[in-house]
């Protein structure tokens, strides 16, 4: 957690270029999911919020591993994958220096690396990619999870209400 990124940056690319994942979006997309932070929150958040009695009660009940972890461990930890996610989203949003190793061409640019490909006017003309698509990919990390969260909120509604006027026993 503390030691800087660029510092495995070397290492990270070889094992890329080993694993022909180079000119991939594979390599920016698994490491986000499983930093160390990550890692240390969810720990961290299982800890604190998962009480050892729960499982033994849920055993008892004759549940398996699986049927404990999908239908008791996994519920109680949505709002630490949801925070994780959301970490993960915007720290690769914004990263810039892993896709300008990884990535080589202009056509599978992230945003970041993509505008500053945009900022010499010789190379917009070469790529074929214009001012348009400048203006229309560069819309924040804010719109984008304000969509998320109407798109949440929209699905939450809908389940919520169908659940309305029906023979349903809640517990």
């Amino acid at each position: 957690m503390m030691i800087p990124t660029q510092l495995g940056l070397l290492g990270f690319y070889e094992l890329n270029k080993s694993l022909k994942l180079l000119n991939t979006f594979i390599p920016l997309i698994i490491p986000a999911a499983a930093s160390p932070f990550t890692v240390f929150f969810m720990r961290q958040y299982l800890k604190s919020t998962l009480h050892p009695g729960l499982i033994d009660a849920a055993r008892i009940d004759g549940a398996g591993e699986l049927k404990i972890f999908h239908k008791i461990v996994l519920p109680l930890m949505m709002p630490a994958i949801a925070t994780m996610s959301i970490f993960a989203f915007i720290g690769s949003w914004n990263n810039y220096l892993m896709p300008l190793i990884i990535i080589f061409s202009p056509e599978k640019y992230t945003l970041p690396v993509l505008m500053g490909y945009l900022k010499r006017w010789e190379s917009c003309r070469k790529s074929r990619i214009y001012i348009f698509g400048y203006c229309h990919f560069s819309c924040s990390d804010y719109d984008s999870f304000h969509f998320l969260v109407k798109a949440y909120n929209r699905q939450y509604f809908r389940r919520w209400n169908q659940g309305i006027g029906g023979n349903h026993v809640y517990i």
